[in-house]
Order: C-alpha cells, then sequence, then structure tokens
C-alpha cells in the first residue's frame, strides 16, 4: 500500500501568539522593527517542516474585524485584551516569510484561521494525511482518522502530536465531543459562556455518559435523569439556550468559500535563496543554516551540494573571518584588540534569556572586512564564581573570559553592539559591568 501523502496546515494566528510571548520584544532589526514574533513563527515553522516532513504546505491566519461569531454572540472573545500594535506590525512579516518559502496564505474576512482550517480539511480526500501545527488546542476537534493536531506544549521548542487516542487519553472525551464539552463548560479563552455552574468534571462525566448534547438533553426532557444531581439538572434545563449558543461558538465551520487547489500548495524548496533573502532581511541569522536540515526537494538532485553552503563560501570568501578556539590565538587576538580604541561586538547563547543563557562565544570587529569569533563554553549558572575553562585557560591561568574583561568593561573604549540590554545582562551574570 502506498504511503500516503501529507499536507501541513500552519494555525498562523496560534503560533504567531505564542512566539509573541514566549520571546522578548527586544528582538529588533537595525531598522527597529520588533520581529519576536515572525522569529518565533518562522522557527516552529522550519521545526515543523523538519519532523513532519510534508508534501503540500499551507499557512492560515484571522482578518482583521469580526466574524459570524460575534454576530451570534456580540461578547465573543469581549474579555480579550487589544492586539499589541507590536504584534499585529508582524503579520505581514509572517505572510511575507510564508510566501518566501513558497506556501500560499489563506484568509477570509468573517472567518477565522481555525473555520478555514476545518474547510481545508474537508476539502482533501482521505488519501492526504492531514496535521494541523497550532499553539492552542482549539482544533482538537477536527482530529479524526487522516488528521493529526501537532501542538507545541512548552514554548517553542516541545510539540505533541494528538490523533484520536491522544486526545481521548488527555481529555476524557474524544474528539468529536470537544464542542458538546465546551458547550457545557464554556471557553473562557474566547468569552464562550458554556453552562453556569457546570465544571470541568461534570463536563466530562455527562458528555462521557450521553455522548453528545442532543443526547443529554432528549434524555433531560425524557426525565430519564438516573445519577444526575437535582442542582445539575436545573442548570442543564434553565441555560439550554446558552448551550446551543455555545456549542455554535464553539464548532469550527468546514464549509467556508475559499479557492483551495492542493497542487498549488505543493511543498518544493527547490530554490533556497528567496527564503535566504528573507531572512536576512529580517536578520534571522541563526535560523539560515537551519534551512539545510528540511527534507530535499522533489525537484533537487540530492547529489547537488548545498545551495546555502554555496552561498555561505563565496561570501566567506570575501572577507577574513577568524575563529580563536585555542589560547595561542587568544594571545594573539589580544594583542590585536588592545590597538583598538572601539569595537563592536555580538554575543551567542543557549537562550533567548539573558539569565538563563550559557555563553557560547563572542565575535567581534572593529574594520571592515574582518571579524573574529572567541569560543566560550560557560556551563556556569548566573552569578556562579566557579572556574569557566579547565582544558581552555590560558598561559597566564585566567580564562577566556577574564582575559577579555578589562576590554568590555573600559569605559574608554567605544562600543557598539545589537540588543544592548540583552548583552547587557548576559555579562553581569558573568561578573562582567559593560560600560556604554
Amino acid at each position: 500500500m502506498p504511503k500516503k501523502e501529507r499536507l501541513v496546515i500552519i494555525d498562523g494566528n496560534a503560533v504567531i501568539h505564542r512566539s509573541y510571548h514566549a520571546l522578548p520584544t527586544t528582538m529588533t532589526t537595525k531598522k527597529g522593527e520588533i520581529v519576536n514574533a515572525a522569529y518565533g513563527f518562522a522557527s516552529v515553522l522550519l521545526k515543523s517542516i523538519k519532523d513532519l516532513a510534508p508534501d503540500y504546505v499551507v499557512l492560515t491566519l484571522d482578518m482583521k474585524g469580526k466574524t459570524f461569531r460575534h454576530e451570534e454572540y456580540e461578547y465573543y472573545k469581549a474579555t480579550r485584551t487589544k492586539t499589541p500594535e507590536d504584534l499585529s506590525s508582524q503579520i505581514p512579516f509572517v505572510k511575507e516569510i510564508s510566501l518566501s518559502m513558497g506556501i500560499p496564505v489563506f484568509e477570509k474576512m468573517g472567518f477565522e484561521a481555525d473555520d478555514l482550517i476545518g474547510t481545508i480539511t474537508e476539502k482533501t480526500d482521505g488519501t492526504i494525511e492531514k496535521i494541523i501545527v497550532t499553539g492552542d488546542m482549539d482544533t482538537l476537534q477536527l482530529v479524526r482518522e487522516g488528521v493529526m493536531v501537532y501542538a507545541m506544549s512548552k514554548g517553542l521548542s516541545e510539540s505533541v502530536l494528538y490523533d484520536e487516542n491522544a486526545v481521548k487519553e488527555r481529555y476524557g472525551i474524544s474528539p468529536f465531543q470537544m464542542v458538546d464539552y465546551k458547550a457545557l463548560r464554556g471557553d473562557p479563552s474566547d468569552n464562550i459562556p458554556g453552562v453556569p455552574g457546570i465544571g470541568e468534571k461534570t463536563a466530562v462525566e455527562l458528555i462521557s455518559r450521553f455522548k453528545h448534547l442532543d443526547s443529554l438533553y432528549e434524555k433531560l426532557e425524557a426525565g430519564l435523569t438516573e445519577g444526575i444531581r437535582p442542582r445539575v439538572i436545573n442548570l442543564l434545563l434553565s441555560y439550554k439556550d446558552i448551550a446551543y449558543l455555545s456549542r455554535n461558538l464553539a464548532t469550527i465551520k468546514r464549509d467556508v468559500p475559499i479557492d483551495f487547489n492542493l497542487a498549488e500548495c505543493r511543498f518544493d524548496l527547490a530554490d533556497k535563496n528567496s527564503v535566504l533573502e528573507t531572512f536576512s532581511r529580517f536578520e534571522f541569522k541563526s535560523l539560515m543554516s537551519r534551512l539545510n536540515d528540511l527534507p530535499i526537494s522533489k525537484t533537487e538532485n540530492k547529489g547537488n551540494r548545498s545551495l546555502i553552503q554555496d552561498k555561505f563560501e563565496r561570501d566567506i570568501s570575501l572577507f577574513d573571518y577568524q575563529l580563536i578556539d585555542s589560547p595561542s590565538k587568544l594571545e594573539r587576538f589580544i594583542k590585536e584588540l588592545d590597538k583598538t580604541d572601539k569595537f563592536t561586538f555580538d554575543t551567542e547563547g543557549t537562550s533567548l534569556d539573558p539569565f538563563e543563557s550559557k555563553l557560547r562565544g563572542i565575535s567581534f570587529s572593529w574594520k571592515n572586512g574582518c571579524a573574529y569569533y572567541v569560543t566560550i563554553n560557560d556551563e556556569r549558572e548566573c552569578g556562579s564564581q566557579d572556574t569557566l575553562f579547565g582544558t581552555n585557560e590560558t598561559k597566564n591561568g585566567l580564562t577566556t573570559l577574564m582575559r577579555l574583561k578589562p576590554f568590555l568593561e573600559n569605559p574608554g573604549i567605544e562600543k557598539s553592539v545589537h540588543n544592548l540590554k540583552y548583552d547587557i545582562r548576559v555579562f553581569w551574570c558573568k561578573g562582567i559591568k559593560i560600560y556604554k
């Protein structure tokens, strides 16, 4: 039996919001554009493509404005705070990133991204496996044979793949019952009311027993209420209209009028140059090398050298880049550094949180076409006074960082740096005070 082709559907707004709150807004371009959400989106996109190896990829997005749900219930999502301007300003960046990778973008006025996702899962037949990449759990109701959800679980780096069994194991009900569960429990994040006084445990018990909302109310109205507490019976009957309204609000549409052609969604990254240019424009240096981790294009000769490798080697040949990874090289570098009264530097660490980041290296430059990268394998926790390098100490017994400290702390040396606050905090954790 031939292996099914795979379509990956990106829940754009869920991923973007998750990224915005996971990464600091100090992530900016040299032009001052905040790009933390766009960076997170790109990172999740690359990870998803690498992990899931799709044949097709699409991006779905909400459009600004009210939807049909607001017409049904004016208080829908009314408790949400206004989207920060520095988040909404990154939506065009996300589209640019997607289109540079040949990924089509779907959005429709009056509908949410979830409705487009539901519709796309219906417009593709059973020969195509569908996986939804998302940052929330709203799309779990779409899970069925041939449809799974790949949901971020911790930050942006870890995800869980949900099929029907995984949904039932976690929530105690099947995916198709999720809307009936929300009919009773509600959904505070979207301000879906649910039945007042019905909690999570009671909602799961009722749906597990009666299978769906219609069956529950048929039994209630027929007086078949054995095992249900009188208080719960009263609440269910008193708020029946609210329960059905809540179910309607929670139900993802699967028939949005969109022009969807699966063939136009084939993922074929034969030319990575457009992606490189886009990543370069947003200064996503750390993401560029990850393009080589993506599955080889169906039309790309597997024997060919990497396009990115060719480009990097052409670029490197034009400049003098020096790797400082030994005590002798460090001494020569220090002598050169001592001759200048200004330099620019940039840190490379393991985390975007400066108080958790372990320093891996520092790049320096003070003249055109020449740059140095000093390797630093710092495993210390913030504030630790332990010796850094048992195997990478300089001849006079001082650590690499301690050799650099006089230059970093010297107020007489002019320094330029991108994301200054981040680097100041990183060095503060290492006992170094940077003077502007």
